[in-house]
């Protein structure tokens, strides 16, 4: 596990300088944990899209015909070499 780092901190400002009261802290960790949640979500929406793109590139670039039907038969994927082999247009990509 990395070790934890800063990436931001949060603040109440005062007119005067004071000791924050309870309820300044839990609005300062509810911020905290609401800001957690937000990176970790990114960090998963980050990582899901890499993941697709090297699924995206396997499937692509295989030396075998991979398709999905749907349950009424139609095409619902199909990949480079399925789609060379039946001469539909690249342009409609992964749908046949």
């Amino acid at each position: 596990m990395l070790p934890a780092r800063c990436i931001g901190t949060f603040a109440v400002y005062h007119r005067q300088a004071h000791k924050p009261g309870e309820a300044e802290i839990r609005l300062i960790e509810q911020a905290a944990n609401l800001a957690e949640i937000a990176l970790g979500r990114s960090h998963a929406d980050r990582a899901l899209k890499e993941n697709e793109k090297m699924l995206s590139d396997i499937l692509e670039n295989v030396s075998a015909c991979i398709y999905m039907k749907d349950v009424r038969g139609r095409y619902l994927f199909a990949n480079r070499l399925l789609r060379e082999r039946f001469a539909a247009p690249m342009e409609e990509n992964r749908r046949l």
